[in-house]
């Protein structure tokens, strides 16, 4: 990690516009910082961290990071997450002694170790690795703290019976069957802040539309426009040519380098509005998923207690209304649950609709600038051009025929500018040329643009969609985990 990449993250993070201005101007604090979110950055190595001493959360997941190491001046850190990378050994944590909650799900770690000083651990989340004897999950019984443990998706813990043996070794935890209900909410947000964090990434390290069109650049738009002319030596035998080439030569190129200026301009525009939306989103989604989590530990202790209480009773008729109840109860967890899904959806693709109108409104008024602006005066140009090009040509075939021809010619042209109709059939072949080339170079640079609109919103809608269903399906099954552990009492 780039030591000023990583710093102006931290300053991108900050919200207050205030705050904003000042962190730019005088210098950011950053060791007032307290979360440094740099996932899905395709970070290698973690070091460059040194100054964030009052760091409390670290997101470092999804990216490419293969050694622990660099965290030791994070001494106040609580959350440490370094999941979905390429992890083998868990170490360079000892300085880590406040750690409440560390999560290292999906890498390649295979052993539980080098975490003694971690008293305050209270969650731990190491799932999807390569961990194969469960003896050594019997490591953490050392931690007093912890109350949430995360193993599914390892070689050791593939059986269902394996909540109940880790129940035995971890009287305190919460119940080990929600722990994977835990993992999948989580994931729902891993999952969508991920896909908003990526695509992000892809409108960041997108070219402009108009810089992969080369001919904006320089006099390519002219020399295309002029490359396959025909009749060259002829015109170059008019009187005045030359310069009135030249002058149109800069003309067109003047007015591509002021396009280029303008979409570059508004190019950033746009970029920053999508930014802006992502950030936004990644807002309204964090913020659901911190009262999902709330609501999903608080009805799960509930959950857990119940049951244990429904467990010691004896009167069959007794367990049946109270299982009846209990049942209800579940139904309106799972109500909740759809009614805060339906207005974070609508939430969401109020946003989304917002987003739609800024982006059509700004790309339809770089339309009109290319239309009316530059390709338009293009062909006012070009039109001038072949105007005064045509009445040089037909001044001087009419001062050939009456012998006032000042001009050296060569004999090649004396002979074509002989036969009028062909001089004229030229220019006009020229002519027709040239605007059809500006006409092509139009069309491509709006269809490009159009095509990234569409893309953008079409990619937008169809991971909203995606990230809905996931989100429901989570809302389902974590139901259907609770109804299943009442119908054992049946």
């Amino acid at each position: 990690m780039a030591v000023d990449c990583l710093k102006q993250k931290a300053v991108n993070q900050i919200n207050d516009e205030q705050a904003l201005k000042i962190a730019n101007e005088d210098g950011i604090q950053y060791s007032d910082v307290h979360i440094l979110e740099l996932d899905f950055k395709d970070t290698i190595k973690i070091d460059s961290l040194w100054d964030f001493t009052s760091l409390v959360k670290l997101y470092l997941n999804n990216n490419l990071i293969e050694k622990i190491e660099g965290l030791e001046y994070l001494r106040n850190l609580k959350w440490l997450n370094l999941s979905s990378n390429k992890i083998k050994k868990i170490e360079g944590l000892d300085n880590l002694q406040e750690l409440e909650m560390l999560l290292l799900a999906k890498n390649q770690i295979s052993v539980i170790e080098n975490m003694e000083t971690l008293e305050n651990l209270t969650l731990f989340n190491i799932a999807h690795n390569c961990i194969e004897q469960k003896d050594n999950v019997f490591y953490l019984r050392k931690f007093k703290k912890l109350f949430t443990l995360c193993l599914f998706g390892n070689p050791a813990f593939q059986d269902e019976d394996y909540a109940s043996e880790i129940k035995e070794n971890f009287p305190k935890l919460k119940n080990p069957r929600l722990q994977a209900l835990s993992g999948l909410i989580s994931k729902h947000r891993q999952q969508c802040l991920g896909c908003v964090n990526i695509s992000c990434r892809k409108v960041e390290n997108k070219s402009p539309v108009f810089v992969q069109h080369d001919f904006l650049t320089g006099s390519r738009l002219f020399d295309a426009m002029v490359g396959n002319d025909v009749g060259t030596e002829m015109l170059q035998s008019l009187p005045r040519a030359a310069p009135r080439l030249q002058t149109f030569k800069d003309q067109v190129s003047q007015l591509c380098s002021q396009l280029f200026e303008t979409g570059l301009a508004e190019h950033k525009q746009r970029e920053t509005e999508v930014n802006l939306f992502y950030s936004a989103q990644r807002q309204m989604l964090g913020n659901e998923q911190e009262a999902i989590s709330d609501i999903l530990t608080t009805f799960a202790e509930t959950h857990e207690k119940r049951m244990e209480e429904l467990q010691k009773l004896e009167d069959p008729e007794h367990l049946t209304v109270e299982i009846s109840n209990f049942n209800n109860d579940i139904n309106e967890f799972h109500k909740d649950l759809i009614t805060r899904e339906v207005e974070l959806l609508n939430g969401l693709e109020d946003m989304m609709d917002l987003f739609e109108t800024n982006i059509l409104n700004m790309v339809d008024s770089f339309v009109v600038t290319v239309k009316s602006q530059t390709f338009s005066h293009c062909q006012d140009l070009e039109n001038s051009y072949y105007e005064k090009i045509c009445e040089d040509a037909q001044a001087t075939i009419e001062n050939m025929a009456t012998g006032k021809q000042e001009v050296d010619m060569s004999e090649e042209a004396k002979r074509l500018f002989a036969d009028r109709e062909t001089v004229m059939d030229t220019l006009a072949t020229n002519h027709k040329n040239h605007l059809q080339k500006i006409r092509d170079s139009e069309t491509q640079l709006i269809e490009g643009l159009q095509a990234w609109k569409l893309d953008l919103l079409k990619e937008i809608k169809d991971k909203h969609i995606n990230q809905h269903y996931f989100r429901k399906s989570c809302i389902y099954a974590c139901t259907k985990d609770f109804k299943d552990q009442l119908e054992e009492l049946q």
